[in-house]
């Protein structure tokens, strides 16, 4: 089993049996969450950092375990304070099993939603892949180092990932203007989504109209649209999409 202290030698490493690993390693955070936990995409509500593990020593430990991550948005703040809302990491499936004991099932602490590559068990969305499999490598390959505390993705992958989040996952609730009929843009998301996109195209050069459907159009053209079953499971969630697509979501 992999084991280390923030600032010592690690010993042992993740063995080809990946997915056995994962199950073990996971099982302790894979049982019921406590009733206060936050919804979790992952269905791990409540993970969060183990007890005395502070957001930097986080990514101490995971850059000395030499796992391949990205925090995927909202790091701006870092490293002077927490993140803006919980940790999103994108994470390598074969250090998975390396990193389980970062963290455990606690509603007080920093929360985390980790994401495999592939949707390893306990680190899908909804069930699925975060983003589509070779779509996320991409991202993992990206990686830069982000005020010398942790890695995130480069520009372009930034933008990418982040139109893939707001129009697929989040739709109408990111507050970005739609032309489809029947379905209104939340007029006060939590985050800037559309500012946010915008500043990371010009970052990019990537020119693009901010819109849910232009987005669509764009992702499409570069690969990014998620393959149709995975628009339909998406879809039950997303009113927009569901107008998008012609079906009918059940978004509460």
């Amino acid at each position: 089993t992999p084991s280390a202290t923030l600032g010592g030698n690690i010993e042992g490493s993740a063995d080809g049996g990946v997915l056995v690993s994962v199950r073990n390693l996971l099982r302790k955070l894979l049982g019921r969450p406590p009733a206060r936990a936050r919804r979790s995409p992952t269905g791990r509500a409540g993970l969060g950092l183990r007890a005395g593990l502070t957001v930097p020593g986080l990514f101490a430990a995971l850059h000395q375990r030499q796992a391949s991550y990205v925090v995927l948005r909202w790091f701006e703040g870092l490293p002077h304070g927490n993140p803006d809302g919980d940790i999103d990491l994108l994470i390598a499936d074969r250090d998975v099993a390396a990193i389980a004991d970062l963290f455990e099932h606690d509603p007080k602490a920093v929360q985390v939603d980790l994401f495999s590559v592939s949707g390893l068990p306990g680190t899908t969305y909804y069930g699925m892949p975060y983003l589509p499999p070779a779509k996320a490598a991409e991202v993992l390959t990206s990686a830069v180092l982000f005020e010398d505390t942790c890695m995130v993705p480069g520009p372009e992958a930034h933008f990418l990932s982040l139109a893939y989040h707001t129009i697929y996952q989040k739709g109408q609730r990111s507050g970005l203007a739609t032309s489809a009929a029947g379905v209104t843009s939340n007029p006060a998301p939590k985050h800037d989504y559309a500012g946010t996109l915008s500043t990371l195209a010009k970052a990019a050069g990537i020119n693009v109209a901010i819109t849910l459907e232009a987005l669509d159009d764009y992702l499409g053209q570069r690969g990014w649209r998620p393959a149709p079953d995975v628009l339909a499971n998406l879809a039950q969630n997303n009113k927009w999409l569901a107008a998008h697509l012609g079906r009918t979501a059940t978004q509460a």
